[in-house]
């Protein structure tokens, strides 16, 4: 989550494989609105994953996207590209995991993890009917391009 970026010392990135994990603003836009009405630019992230896709490119830094809706579709080709691109071997396991809360999953988990409590794998991806109001209408207008941008350069099985 970039928000987590704010204010803090970033010299560490230059020292790790960073993945960017995005996902269509509007689909964002809709879960946080059942959390927050009204969520900012701020809240949803896209434009600061933008500023640290670039700020990392300047400093010569391979940055790989993950697009949670292409992970949806074709997880183990997803992951196996994933892998093959930061140099760690795939494993099946991957694709499953045991239900429950996990320690790593941050003080977030009880707010946005529901779903992934509950699960034993990546579930398929349904494409949802959204329909957006006010100004979470004009948020999305102004995440789009962001979002296309980082989407382009996102592992993809074509």
């Amino acid at each position: 989550m970039t928000n987590s970026l704010i204010d803090l010392d970033k010299s560490f990135l230059l020292k790790v494989i960073n993945i960017l994990f995005i996902r269509n603003p509007i689909e964002i836009i809709n879960s946080y609105h059942k959390v927050i009405p009204f969520p900012t630019i701020e809240d949803i992230g896209i434009k600061m994953q933008y500023d640290l896709y670039h700020e990392l490119e300047k400093k010569q830094q391979n940055v790989i996207l993950l697009d949670a809706k292409e992970l949806l579709i074709n997880p183990e080709k997803i992951l196996k590209k994933l892998c093959s691109n930061i140099n760690i071997s795939y494993d099946k396991k991957m694709l499953e995991w045991e239900k429950g809360p996990k320690i790593e999953d941050g003080s977030w988990s009880k707010y946005w993890y529901k779903n992934t409590h509950n699960s034993t794998g990546f579930n398929k991806y349904i494409k949802k009917k959204i329909l957006l109001k006010g100004s979470n209408i004009d948020l999305a207008k102004r995440c789009k391009n962001y979002y296309n941008f980082l989407y382009s350069k996102s592992i993809r099985i074509n």
